[in-house]
């Protein structure tokens, strides 16, 4: 007798297209970018929302227990061949129509073919370890129940997701002395954005909507990942380190709201440079007409006529650049690259400024450290990741489509087939200038999706502010690294590969050049992070330092390192650090294995000078295709990409 019934599914998307069939929708899936926030459906009688905790909490299911502390009786390792599962041998199919191959006890020896080998053991181990026989094992015919191992495990994912979920919504409401509900949130990025606003942080801010809108978010420049040209495709040898800023935007909020803050009050058109006062925020478009300092990490940028992010050092053939920026964007161009510009329009606020957001943010992370000292890793987690997504939805997007739903009925026989068709065809005939296409969910439903002019506002601003000044953090290293000539290998957006031994003296130049320590662990400074994932002896190896001692960056977000730890006894451990945008960890593996001898390094040196068809999902990797609202198992080793990172020069020489 709820009156309001949520089921929460962890990656809704799935559940959503494989009930699909099954539900009737009471209106159109919340539904952005390929992902489905929530829906509303009605059953029973009753209307039922379904929503995506991975929104909520965007970690993977078998993380929650260690993340949230959850007991350890359903802390449950499972070992599962998904590919094994098919509609054909489900043994409790009641008409018994669809069962080709139902086998109640399945042979142990046909079932492993669809394990990775790494999970052979374990499985057969859980098996033996069966004190109340749930599994059905027989160890004379080495067989077992395989349908009911898999319920079991599921019954369990359940048990931890609405566990995580107990104590997510707890801590949330300890944080807020119980004035914020986390039913009331369909994302981390609203309930953080309604923790702010609870506390102040956007009083006398004003959103902004239209071409004002349009405007500002034409100054809102993401995340810079680039690889230096002069070491791209090659191998790196000698002591690396990953430099890396301690909790990036956070660290930007702080900063902002101490030297200036948020924006407050209505913003004005500016007209000349001259009416601006030195306290006010601005965004303006400019005309770049010179640059005059090289930095081998350029931060000079432009959309080229591909609409690609290029960051230069010189001027494009037409002789400049024209390009929308704020105060503190336009100030780090002119002071680290020297640029010289003409000014074209633009929009100021001079109305004061909200410190607020700082306060809040620097609490956070304050109460963050000391969770984590107090090892309440719920608590630090829930923190952690309201942190990480404390700016997100004052750049929320326009959205230029609308969806409806609409009956269908392709039974002539029913009795309100011609009242359904005569709905549908008024439906179109009123809308069809804005129709862009008509999809078909089920055998009771379709989903006409629509042109739709958005009024929405938001505080694009206020990101902008925050994004800008967490380049400043970068650009300020960037800037002494350059000219201290210590290379930078790689950026990517809150870190960089530079050479082991000069952070030492870009420390020591940065604290003369700013005032305060560059390395730590507080918001603003930076550390190295590299760790090695493997067993050692923590007591001989404790305080010593990881580097790489070869690394290979082929592109943006590919690169491998090749990581080593050495104690005072010489004794060593070693490690890979490696990643490739676009491709999966099984996918690597499998084609290092295929083709290098299971030699990682050896695939990425490849690559580097040829093109290769890589497999997403081989064997060990179970993936999902989502397709015309339907989700289906994807055939094992079908899903390829080709990987080339030669220029096109090259490419046209072969």
């Amino acid at each position: 007798k709820t009156k309001k019934i949520y089921v929460y599914f962890h990656n809704l998307k799935y559940d959503f297209m494989v009930l699909l069939e099954s539900i009737c929708l009471l209106s159109a899936p919340c539904e952005k970018d390929g992902q489905i926030y929530s829906c509303k459906i009605i059953y029973k009688k009753r209307i039922i929302e379904f929503r995506d905790t991975y929104k909520l909490i965007p970690c993977a299911l078998s993380s929650f227990c260690d993340t949230f502390q959850l007991p350890k009786d359903i802390n449950k390792k499972e070992y599962i061949g998904y590919s094994y599962y098919s509609v054909n041998n489900q043994p409790n199919d009641k008409d018994n129509k669809h069962i080709k191959d139902c086998k109640v006890n399945v042979p142990i020896s046909e079932y492993i073919k669809h394990l990775k080998k790494n999970d052979i053991q374990p499985f057969l181990k859980i098996l033996e370890q069966d004190e109340t026989n749930i599994f059905g094992y027989d160890k004379v015919n080495q067989t077992f129940k395989a349908w009911e191992y898999y319920k079991h495990y599921l019954r369990y994912d359940v048990f931890v997701l609405m566990e995580g979920m107990k104590v997510f919504k707890n801590s949330v409401s300890k944080m807020t002395d119980g004035k914020m509900n986390l039913f009331n949130y369909l994302t981390i990025s609203s309930l953080t954005n309604s923790y702010f606003g609870y506390n102040g942080c956007f009083d006398g801010l004003y959103t902004c909507t239209g071409q004002l809108r349009d405007f500002i978010g034409e100054g809102i420049k993401g995340g810079r990942v680039c690889v230096n040209k002069k070491y791209e495709r090659k191998i790196i040898e000698g002591k690396t380190s990953d430099y890396d800023s301690v909790s990036c935007y956070p660290s930007a909020i702080v900063r902002l709201c101490k030297e200036w803050g948020l924006p407050v009050g209505k913003c004005k058109k500016l007209n000349n440079m001259d009416d601006l006062k030195n306290d006010n925020y601005y965004i303006i478009k400019i005309r770049i007409t010179k640059i005059k300092k090289y930095q081998q990490m350029p931060f000079v940028s432009y959309k080229d006529q591909e609409g690609i992010l290029q960051y230069t050092n010189e001027l494009p053939e037409c002789g400049y650049i024209e390009t929308t920026v704020d105060r503190f964007t336009l100030e780090d161009w002119t002071e680290y690259q020297g640029i010289e510009y003409e000014f074209m329009t633009g929009i100021y606020w001079d109305q004061g400024y909200n410190i607020k957001m700082g306060d809040i943010t620097q609490k956070l992370f304050n109460d963050r450290l000391r969770y984590k000292a107090e090892k309440n890793d719920a608590m630090q987690s829930v923190i952690k990741l309201m942190l990480n997504s404390s700016y997100g939805k004052t750049l929320i997007k326009k959205t230029t489509i609308k969806k409806e739903l609409i009956r269908t009925c392709k039974d002539k026989a029913h009795k309100d087939y011609n009242k359904i068709k005569e709905e549908y065809y008024n439906k179109i005939n009123k809308n069809f200038h804005r129709i862009k296409s008509i999809n078909e969910l089920n055998k009771n439903q379709s989903e006409i999706i629509m042109n739709h002019y958005d009024n929405t506002y938001n505080l694009a601003f206020v990101g902008c502010a925050i994004l800008s000044y967490s380049k400043r953090i970068m650009n300020e290293v960037f800037n002494t690294a350059n000219d201290l000539n210590i290379p930078i290998y790689y950026q990517d957006t809150d870190s960089m590969h530079i050479p082991l031994d000069g952070i030492n003296p870009l420390e020591t130049e940065f604290k003369a050049r700013y005032k305060r320590e560059l390395n730590g662990k507080q918001l603003g400074q930076f550390h190295t992070d590299f760790t090695i994932n493997a067993e050692y002896d923590d007591k001989k190896f404790r305080g010593c330092e990881v580097y790489a001692q070869r690394s290979l960056f082929l592109g943006k977000k590919t690169y491998i390192d090749e990581l080593i730890m050495m104690n005072e006894q010489g004794e060593t451990v070693k490690g890979l650090h490696y990643r490739m945008k676009g491709m999966t960890t099984e996918g690597i593996i499998y084609e290092a294995e295929k083709n290098h001898g299971g030699d990682i390094f050896k695939l990425y040196e490849h690559l580097a000078n040829n093109a290769a068809v890589m497999t997403l999902n081989p064997k060990d990797k179970f993936m999902i295709e989502y397709k015309n609202k339907r989700a289906t198992t994807r055939a094992s080793g079908k899903f390829t990409r080709t990987i080339d990172f030669r220029s096109k020069t090259e490419k046209g020489a072969e």
